[in-house]
Parts: C-alpha cells; sequence; structure tokens
C-alpha cells in the first residue's frame, strides 16, 4: 500500500451559491450596469480628451503628425464602443485607414484628414443626429475613404 494521499480543494463557488444571503439577480444586475454607466461616462471624458489633443495637433503648421494622429484615432476607435459610441468608432477607424492610405502615397491630404477629425467631434454626440443624419455622415466618410483608396492604387 503506498502513502499517496488524496486532497479535494474546497469549492467556494459552489459554497458561497448554496449559502442564503447575498443580493437578488435583478438587484446585482441593476448595480452592474450603474457601473458600466459610470465607466462609460469616464471614457468619454477621455475621448473628449483625444478629441482636444487632435484639434490641437490638427493646427500645428505644416499638419499633424501621422504618427501621433493614428495613435490618438486609434485609442479613440477602442475606447469608443466601451463609451457606447460605436458611430465615433466607426469614424475614428477610418480615419486610421485614412492614414495608412496616406502613408502609402507619401503625403497625408489636409481635406481628408479634416473630414475624418470632423466626423469624429460630430459622432462624439450621436443624440443630436437623427439615425438617417449619421448614416448618411457615415457614408460620406466611407466615400472619402474609398476615394483615398482609389487615388492611392492610381
Amino acid at each position: 500500500m503506498s502513502g499517496a494521499r488524496f486532497h479535494s480543494p474546497t469549492n467556494h463557488l459552489g459554497k458561497a451559491v448554496t449559502q442564503p444571503g447575498g443580493k437578488p439577480v435583478a438587484t446585482a444586475l441593476a448595480d452592474a450596469q450603474s457601473q458600466l454607466d459610470d465607466a462609460a461616462e469616464q471614457l468619454a471624458g477621455r475621448i473628449d480628451e483625444i478629441l482636444g489633443e487632435i484639434g490641437a495637433l490638427c493646427a500645428r503648421p505644416g499638419g499633424p503628425p501621422p504618427d501621433d494622429l493614428y495613435r490618438l484615432a486609434r485609442e479613440a476607435a477602442g475606447l469608443a464602443a466601451l463609451a457606447h459610441l460605436p458611430d465615433l468608432g466607426l469614424a475614428a477607424h477610418a480615419l486610421c485607414s485614412l492614414i495608412d492610405l496616406s502613408r502609402r502615397a507619401g503625403a497625408l491630404p489636409e481635406e481628408q484628414i479634416q473630414v475624418g477629425v470632423g466626423a469624429m467631434r460630430l459622432l462624439r454626440h450621436p443624440e443630436r443626429f437623427s439615425e438617417e443624419a449619421r448614416k448618411m455622415l457615415l457614408d460620406d466618410l466611407k466615400a472619402v475613404l474609398a476615394k483615398a483608396l482609389k487615388t492611392a492604387s492610381a
């Protein structure tokens, strides 16, 4: 006979589930939603800061440095979904694509960048626009991106 011992770890989750007490599910879900809403407000504040930084970059003589602009737009795109701003995220992704295309072409067209940045600023407050107006804005942004792609491939 060997001296092997078997040990079974305590199942803390199973223990907690079987004990009485705690929050009702509806209360826990409401608390979680409240925390998500608070986080979304904080993230929206960071997006406002990013838009301010982008504005400062675009105001520089000679235009914005592409790498800095790309980094800020990418950060805004990442935060947009968490801040309940999916359309702003699409605009930020489009701006990143414009910057990528401009790197291939060797120049950063100021008009196209202004369109991308302007779309991000407008879509920061989607409640100001109807669903149709937001869709039209995103369609126009896609058209600018398509034109830039066509120009870059020529």
